[in-house]
């Protein structure tokens, strides 16, 4: 149990939320979660870029150590992508991570930087229309 006093207030925290890394982490730039409720989070530890695993309560059960030092190639965006069952990792320069959520093993990658991306349809995400470049612009809505 976490006991708190400020100004004369007592604030106490289960001792679950003590243990977790929740209340520590440096820079959280990416977060995604697996249909257990398990949350991923790709964070800098001021020594290096990792993606750490938690139980839903908060438990941390694993660590998969990106790289670098104080560099920002290695901060990424995470997505939990249901139809491999993998967790895909973004990283800054266009480099694709395969990670394993079970055991937090990497099991490949994409080197994106050479991909040409097919510009006749683009979803714009911010503002929510389909540009099909070879006619006019649909609305659409976001997918669900």
């Amino acid at each position: 149990m976490i006991v708190g006093v400020w100004l004369g207030w007592t604030m106490t925290a289960p001792a679950a939320l003590a243990q977790s890394l929740f209340l520590h982490l440096g820079r959280p730039n990416g977060v995604a979660t697996d249909a257990t409720g398990n949350v991923f989070i790709h964070h800098d530890t001021g020594l290096q870029y990792q993606v750490t695993k938690f139980t839903p309560t908060g438990t941390p059960v694993g660590t998969l150590p990106i790289g670098g030092f104080f560099d920002t190639a290695f901060t990424g965006r995470l997505v939990f992508e249901r139809g491999s069952g993998l967790l895909l990792d973004l990283l800054q320069p266009g480099l694709l991570l395969l990670i394993r959520p079970d055991t937090l093993q990497l099991v490949g990658g994409v080197d994106l930087r050479g991909v040409t991306p097919d510009a006749r349809a683009v979803f714009d995400v911010a503002t929510g229309t389909l540009r099909n470049l070879g006619s006019q612009e649909q609305s659409s809505s976001c997918p669900a």
